[in-house]
């Protein structure tokens, strides 16, 4: 393989590797979007619920209780 080849894909390397932390971080962020437009057992609601499950999920087994309500919090006002 030549060296610009091999050059190639190392910068894909990197760049899958960056992409899956930020779409991590951007579908956190995305909660509290989505809680300002879609309101409890109106239009929506059931599909938020089944996309935003791993989140629900984390809520109530783990320490992101707080942040995750206040940032939910945040975005409903």
């Amino acid at each position: 393989m030549s060296e610009k080849g091999s050059e190639k894909g190392r910068n894909s390397f990197w760049l899958v590797g960056l992409a899956l932390p930020v779409m991590l971080v951007l579908y956190v962020l995305s909660v509290g979007p989505v809680a300002m437009v879609v309101r409890p057992n109106g239009p929506g609601s059931q599909v938020a619920e089944v996309v935003y499950a791993p989140l629900g999920w984390l809520h109530d087994h783990t320490a992101l209780r707080e942040p995750l309500d206040a940032y939910i919090d945040f975005w409903r006002r």
